[in-house]
């Protein structure tokens, strides 16, 4: 269980460390993905209130993925 954590709390400052990186608020996410990515449950991600499953962090990167591409990055 205590692995777990640890591993959720290094996804986290993961999500969090693009999401700086790249300029964005929580609430520029929940805008950019058009409400489908909730500022409130993106903020659960980052401190590991919540974990986020496989399938999630793959629509996430995916997402990510076509934001870079549209944007030139």
């Amino acid at each position: 269980m205590e692995f777990d954590r640890i591993e959720a709390l290094r996804i986290g400052q993961e999500l969090k460390r693009i999401r700086k990186q790249r300029g964005l608020s929580l609430a520029e996410v929940e805008s950019l993905s058009q409400g489908r990515w909730k500022a409130v449950v993106v903020g659960s991600y980052e401190r590991a209130d919540r974990a986020i499953t496989v399938g999630r962090l793959s629509a996430l990167d995916r997402k990510s993925t076509r934001l870079n591409s549209s944007h030139g990055y």
